[in-house]
């Protein structure tokens, strides 16, 4: 094809579309331009021949076919691509029924339109919509064939000339069918090649936005207690730490002040980067509660840390209520008065194999609409009570055969029956039995349990 010709055949091919076009709508639309082309083609053909056979009598009727074809580049101009496939696919059974019927049997002028209603059957996307079309295609030209018996036909052909016609049209068939089928395996590479550039497109995002959740991470772990500074300062205990993502919005934080430990769980909104993002600030909040205001009542951290929180996130004009719900306890090794705080989240202790919940405060770490300041409670612990916090991950992870959520009552029954044997132990029991429960369902939340024995 000349170079004017191909600039003119992509350019009416390319009606419709714009920059950053999907690449579904770009296949459709590209294909169904083509496919107008080339009936446009035919009817133009088919005036010479219609002349020959017939003079002019006909061509009023041939050039309100091209003009009904043409309606086709207005939709598309305007951008209703699914009003330009069914009417392509209509205007085409039109001709197919119509040429046949006015020219009679024999000729096959008709045929000429057939690969071009099949082909624009193909290129609806679903399966019962390409059907119940072939159908009604197949019902018109069955139709078709009816009406040859009972209607005169409008132009009379010579028996001598029609084989000669029929071959003529039946050969054009076959030579649109082969053009048509050639750009559409050349718009097919055309559409690969824009998969593939959007494939590797995405795969280096997702590569960017990976190594950056990554580093995320490192960041992350990198405020957090270490195994060894957790096990200097709390002795026998465990943290079970269980990320649904890479990054998580639940975190764990521990702090020593004079003779008292300070440690809590804490479940910030959200999880993953967003999660990941608020826990760093929350994180903040409570170090600067401690370390700069010299704080140690879990009651008094939480209530200051709430007002860091606010004042932090006020900052902007956007109206941010997250925040974060925590198990809070200060611990006095020497004495073993343990002071505790909640928001949301309780505390389990287990003394003499019994369970005993203290209840936290029914409210987060953040604005609320009727925020009270955080109770302090005051326990006096003997040696072997086992201390349990946690965030809400572990009891509404769904699982089970009936695809439940775990529930707290059943977290409390689990710790009650392993109290007694060793926190690694006890650890590897929790984790196991959180595997099982989850099964092959996707992990709900972020999961951090504490356990710290006296």
């Amino acid at each position: 094809m000349k170079p004017g010709l191909n600039n003119l055949w992509n350019r009416i091919s390319r009606i419709g579309l714009r920059e950053g076009e999907n690449a579904m709508d770009f296949r459709e639309v590209i294909l169904l331009n083509r496919i107008l082309i080339v009936m446009f083609a035919v009817i133009l053909f088919y005036i010479p021949v219609e002349v020959y056979v017939n003079g002019f009598m006909m061509i009023p009727a041939v050039l309100i076919m091209l003009a009904l074809a043409l309606l086709t580049l207005l939709f598309h101009y305007f951008r209703l691509f699914n009003l330009a496939h069914f009417y392509l696919y209509m205007v085409g059974n039109l001709f197919i029924l119509c040429m046949g019927v006015i020219v009679g049997r024999g000729i096959g002028n008709h045929v000429i339109f057939i690969p071009i209603v099949l082909l624009s059957i193909i290129l609806f996307r679903r399966n019962i919509t390409r059907i119940t079309l072939f159908l009604i295609t197949a019902s018109l030209f069955i139709l078709q064939q009816k009406l040859f018996d009972v209607v005169e036909p409008q132009v009379v052909i010579s028996a001598e000339v029609k084989p000669l016609f029929a071959v003529i049209f039946f050969m054009l068939a076959l030579i649109f069918t082969f053009i048509i089928g050639i750009y559409f395996m050349a718009v097919n590479k055309e559409y690969e090649g824009i998969i593939l550039l959007q494939k590797e497109n995405m795969e280096l995002k997702n590569k960017e936005i990976t190594d950056s959740i990554t580093y995320a991470k490192r960041i992350q772990t990198a405020i957090l207690p270490t195994d060894n500074m957790v096990k200097k300062f709390l002795g026998e205990s465990f943290v079970l730490y269980l990320p649904k993502d890479v990054v998580a919005g639940d975190f764990y934080w521990l702090e020593i002040t004079k003779d008292t430990v300070l440690f809590a769980v804490a479940d910030c909104t959200g999880h993953g980067v967003p999660g990941a993002m608020m826990s760093v600030v929350c994180h903040n909040a409570l170090n600067r509660s401690v370390r700069e205001e010299g704080l140690t009542d879990p009651g008094k951290i939480l209530d200051r840390t709430r007002e860091i929180i606010i004042q932090e996130l006020g900052k902007s004009n956007e109206d941010v209520k997250d925040g974060m719900d925590i198990s809070f306890c200060a611990l006095n090794k020497e004495t073993l008065v343990l002071k505790w705080a909640g928001a949301n989240n309780p505390l389990w202790y287990v003394r003499n194999a019994v369970l005993i919940e203290i209840k936290p405060d029914k409210q987060p770490i953040g604005q609320y609409l009727n925020s009270n300041p955080f109770n302090t409670h005051t326990i006096k612990l003997v040696q072997n009570d086992i201390l349990y916090i946690s965030t809400d991950g572990y009891q509404d992870q769904f699982g089970g055969e009936k695809g439940k959520k775990f529930k707290a009552s059943n977290l409390k029954q689990l710790l009650l029956r392993i109290h007694s044997k060793s926190p690694e132990e006890q650890k590897k029991i929790i984790q196991r039995d959180f595997v099982s429960w989850k099964g092959t369902n996707e992990q709900v939340d972020d999961v951090c349990i504490i356990g710290v024995k006296i």
